[in-house]
């Protein structure tokens, strides 16, 4: 065995590779790659020199595993210390190597449960397609590896194919676009779709209901498609296409070298006019192509849907925030609702968001510190709610005189462009603090003066007020009447004594 894995190594096979022609464990088989054949030999000489630590075990572990042969080794370990309470402290490591062992002397396989299935009717012309996605692992031109992944698709009764690959994990937005080129190869579109309960296609599942992403929503009522998902786990409610994953892994990706996208997805579509659409199906015996070629008629009119941009979706946080890559990025005021999302797109070191109704774009630059981790934009936390003419209008309604609070208004606008939305709500919030003439009279003082921001109008709402308060009208002085007691202490006078007193005792020291 150890020669056989260094041959395929030499051959330039992958450990899994490796694996998956000899049935070795892939740690084995890096075990044995990486081993001199010295290094070899000596392991060999010293495994048949070392007796097993539990080898008094084995009788035991034999009847066990011959009751019940799909018991795992975890369940083996368990066995042995609850039978035996001065079982030794081992690995589970070593009992897994000892329970397989066993199994391999005793001929005692794991038997997996079998699930009784029933052959369906072929279905008609146009009626179905299912949809799967796969992931596999190429070698380069320069012998590094390079994981590829394709969106599968296949006609339910012709048994037409597509494959299309990407080199990276497959968003909404990339599904989307492997559809559109999947129903122009098609030439038409198939009545129902079935699919795996798919993280990029759904949201949640909630007690059977499913909800789809918002951008495959919008694609599948543009297409009107009629879909069906299978349930979590079950890949044999869809066979087709799990044999064309499996298909396209052994028959087409393997051994093939990766040099560039474009060229592996050329070579997909030429092997599929070649090959897979070619090729009798083993259970019709029809050729696919020939099958497909009754079959379009049959399939609803294709006409490309518009792809939207390459957005993802985000939930925005209490504090209107969205987190993207670890960093948390602001959106205005207003967008936190329960159960909100926005989209996002991360282009030439900008992020573009925007919500999923409407066309407004939020942008901010993405941080080349990454230790940054809150990106704010100031003009977010403004209510943006009204419209800069409305918000003056509805100001200047709040003066007593409301044509010259236009006109004050305006000129705040004017002297102060980009920020007028703060000075016009801080003048709002201003206002409520005063009454109406303190207020008129603040606005003709501003306007006389010449002054046209929200800090002057502030210090002279503050400025009037103080000089138009009522001046306090002086307490009347009160005396308070004593209680006898109390008069009779405050009646007391000190004793008095003469000066004369003081100079004889001077005299006498």
């Amino acid at each position: 065995m150890y020669y056989k894995v260094q041959e395929l190594k030499n051959k330039g096979m992958s450990f899994s590779g490796i694996s998956k022609v000899l049935g070795l464990n892939k740690r084995t088989v890096m075990r044995y790659c990486s081993m001199t054949d010295e290094a070899f030999e000596a392991f060999i000489a010293k495994t048949k020199s070392r007796s097993k630590l539990l080898s008094a075990y084995e009788t035991f572990l034999v009847k066990r595993l011959q009751e019940a042969p799909l018991a795992s080794a975890a369940q083996a370990h368990d066995w042995l210390k609850e039978k035996f309470p001065d079982f030794p402290v081992v690995t589970q490591k070593t009992v897994y190597n000892f329970v397989m062992a066993i199994r391999q002397h005793y001929n005692i396989p794991i038997e997996k449960p079998s699930r009784e299935m029933m052959m369906v009717d072929e279905l008609p012309y146009g009626k179905q397609a299912q949809v799967d996605f796969g992931v596999y692992n190429m070698t380069t031109e320069e012998g590094k590896r390079k994981k590829v992944y394709f969106f599968a698709i296949v006609l339910s009764r012709s048994r037409m194919k597509y494959v299309f690959f990407q080199d990276k994990p497959f968003t909404t937005k990339a599904t989307i676009e492997a559809h559109e080129k999947a129903f122009a190869f098609f030439n038409g579109i198939p009545h129902e779709l079935v699919y795996d309960q798919d993280r990029v296609l759904l949201v949640s599942e909630n007690n059977g209901e499913l909800i789809l992403t918002s951008e495959f929503k919008t694609y599948v009522l543009s297409h009107k498609l009629g879909l069906h998902f299978c349930r979590k786990s079950d890949p044999q409610s869809k066979g087709r296409t799990e044999n064309l994953v499996g298909y396209t892994k052994h028959n087409f990706l393997y051994g093939r070298r990766y040099s560039t996208l474009e060229a592996l997805q050329q070579q997909a579509v030429a092997w599929l006019d070649r090959t897979a659409n070619i090729n009798k199906h083993s259970v019709t015996n029809l050729s696919p192509k020939a099958e497909w070629e009754k079959e379009v008629s049959f399939l609803r009119p294709f006409i490309s849907a518009q792809v939207s941009p390459a957005f993802e979706q985000r939930t925005v946080r209490q504090d209107n925030t969205i987190c993207h890559k670890s960093i948390y990025y602001s959106v205005p005021s207003g967008t936190y609702r329960e159960g909100a999302v926005v989209l996002v797109d991360e282009k030439d070191g900008i992020l573009s968001i925007r919500p999923i109704q409407g066309s407004e774009v939020w942008t901010h630059e993405i941080p080349k510190d990454k230790s940054k981790k809150k990106v704010l934009n100031n003009n977010h936390r403004r209510d943006t709610t009204l419209k800069i003419a409305e918000l003056k209008q509805a100001a200047a309604k709040l003066f007593p005189d409301s044509t010259e609070a236009s006109k004050f208004l305006d000129l705040v606008h004017k002297q102060y462009p980009r920020y007028v939305r703060d000075q016009v709500t801080g003048i709002m919030k201003a206002i409520e603090l005063y009454p109406p003439e303190i207020t008129g009279l603040a606005l003709a003082e501003c306007l006389n003066m010449k002054q046209y921001k929200l800090s002057v109008f502030k210090e002279t709402l503050q400025t009037i007020n103080a000089e138009n308060a009522p001046v306090p009208k002086p307490l009347p002085k009160v005396i308070p009447i004593l209680k006898n007691k109390v008069q009779e202490k405050a009646d007391i006078q000190p004793a008095q004594r003469s000066l004369d007193v003081y100079d004889s005792l001077i005299n006498k020291a």
